[in-house]
């Protein structure tokens, strides 16, 4: 069943009993703030988010969902600044971060990757993000050194 796409300001489902997985049929949303928070939803981050076009917040944390975050960082509209706030902690999120800063979404200002299942190196890419003001991924499994490209990043000076 393939759903139009019909415009939403505002889903904010957090704090109930919601399982299984995250609906496919979301992606199909122009959806402006996204809050499945606080729920036991158990599955990857579906692919259809990379077609989300006017998304300013993403919050996903304490649940128990898994696989890549890569389809995130690969949505292909740009934002024109939307993107400010993305919240995938407290999950079993794996692999590594390198599409990270890759983009359209480079002026997300806050992001919170912590206490998943994260590794690999931190990109130069991530030095991207310009107008990053919060970046929290402790409690992963990260082995690098931070890129020099973080400096570029004015809300950390």
């Amino acid at each position: 069943m393939k759903i139009a796409a019909r415009r939403w300001a505002e889903i904010d489902l957090s704090a109930n009993n919601l399982t299984r997985s995250i609906p496919e049929w979301l992606g199909s949303f122009d959806i402006n703030y996204l809050n499945l928070s606080h729920n036991s939803l158990s599955s990857e981050i579906p692919t259809t988010f990379k077609s989300f076009r006017n998304l300013y917040h993403l919050d996903l944390h304490s649940n128990r969902s898994s696989g890549s975050i890569a389809s995130v960082f690969q949505i292909t509209h740009p934002f024109d600044g939307r993107l400010e706030s993305l919240d995938l902690s407290d999950n079993s999120f794996s692999g590594g971060i390198k599409d990270i800063g890759t983009g359209k979404q480079v002026n997300i200002q806050r992001v919170n990757l912590s206490h998943n299942q994260l590794q690999g190196t931190m990109p130069e890419s991530a030095g991207n993000l310009t107008k990053l003001s919060a970046l929290d991924l402790s409690y992963n499994q990260f082995n690098s050194v931070l890129p020099e490209t973080l400096a570029k990043i004015e809300n950390f000076r």
